[in-house]
């Protein structure tokens, strides 16, 4: 069994009002740490909520634990209620070196909002769901695995 290091990159987008100077910086990339795929013969599912909670479902073999993405959002209102919106905008992932089977970013979890507090700022945390072909392959490489998401914050 070979290991895998699936490491996700965040794209960011924030939507605020123009006369705002509110901002967001991802911390922490959603990733899911060191895995190995001991069996490829059903789907099986890995996911690490917003709180940083795991399971795991067939032939998931976790080397390294993840942990959700992390977002600082500054100088927004004080008290302000912001409303997280995460999208995934491209479901397979890619990676380097080349690997035939590629995993599939499922879904996102976020709180569906929060309230800045009195200086402004927050902190949120997203988390997914990693998905395995299924297709009987096990021609998982090596390799370190990337994904696009978006997320949104508005107010």
């Amino acid at each position: 069994m070979r290991s895998i290091n699936p490491v996700f990159i965040c794209s960011l987008l924030i939507l605020t009002p123009v006369n705002s100077n509110a901002g967001a910086i991802n911390t922490q990339p959603l990733s899911f740490g060191r895995i190995v795929i001991s069996n490829n013969a059903s789907i099986g599912s890995y996911t690490i909520d917003y709180l940083g909670n795991i399971s795991v479902t067939n032939h998931f073999r976790i080397i390294e634990a993840g942990a959700p993405a992390e977002f600082f959002l500054f100088d927004y209102p004080p008290n302000s209620q912001v409303f997280i919106t995460p999208t995934v905008i491209q479901a397979q992932t890619s990676s380097s070196p080349f690997s035939t089977e590629q995993f599939t970013l499922a879904n996102l979890t976020s709180p569906s909002s929060v309230f800045i507090r009195t200086d402004g700022t927050s902190e949120i945390n997203v988390g997914g769901t990693l998905r395995t072909s299924g297709s009987g392959s096990m021609n998982y490489s090596d390799a370190n695995y990337t994904v696009n998401l978006q997320v949104s914050f508005n107010f």
